[in-house]
């Protein structure tokens, strides 16, 4: 009878362990598809802004000789310096928004998504400090006309300069939060 209870109490712990892995595998596969569906709506929400930021600038290119020439009456200088900053931007923000497409989640594991994701932060940083080097140059050029032209000009350019950086500003944090969060869910579920 003890040697009964003792097979019946051996096949039931193996029943048991069996039941753990299976349910352990179960839990691994639902944890990649919740970091997979987080992953794919960052990717989203960052293909989303950047392509809404090369509209934007692509929309800008033909329009800004005409805005600076015609109704700003700027020098050629600035206006040269103004129409060439719009299609760098185009090219920065394209560029990330390329490589951003390129990351499939459904296709990568847990160690690839975090290094894909990390390559972008990396990108995304050298960009933006690319795009302030050349914002920089064509602000000044813009505030020195439009001090030159008259003072309320100068100060709603600078109104406008502070008005537009917290936007833009706002924007990246976001962007950048995106990603950090994301980064920061792969790499504890790596870990475990």
């Amino acid at each position: 009878m003890a040697q009964i209870d003792l097979e019946s109490l051996r096949h039931s712990w193996q029943n048991m362990r069996i039941e753990i892995d299976r349910l352990s595998e179960q839990n691994r596969q639902m944890t990649k598809r919740i970091v997979n569906n987080q992953a794919k709506s960052v990717k989203d929400s960052l293909l989303r802004k950047y392509r809404m930021l090369c509209i934007i600038g692509i929309i800008y290119i033909p329009i800004m000789p005409y805005l600076c020439e015609r109704l700003l009456h700027t020098d050629l200088f600035v206006t040269i310096i103004m129409s060439l900053f719009f299609p760098c931007a185009v090219v920065i923000n394209g560029l990330v928004y390329f490589r951003t497409r390129r990351i499939d989640p459904s296709a990568m594991s847990m160690k690839d998504m975090l290094i894909a994701f990390t390559n972008l932060k990396i990108l995304r940083s050298r960009m933006r400090i690319t795009s302030y080097i050349l914002a920089l140059p064509v602000l000044a050029c813009l505030l020195y006309y439009m001090y030159g032209v008259d003072e309320s000009m100068f100060i709603g350019g600078c109104a406008g300069g502070v008005i537009g950086a917290i936007i833009g500003v706002r924007l990246d944090l976001r962007m950048s939060r995106e990603i950090r969060e994301l980064r920061r869910t792969l790499a504890e579920e790596l870990e475990c």
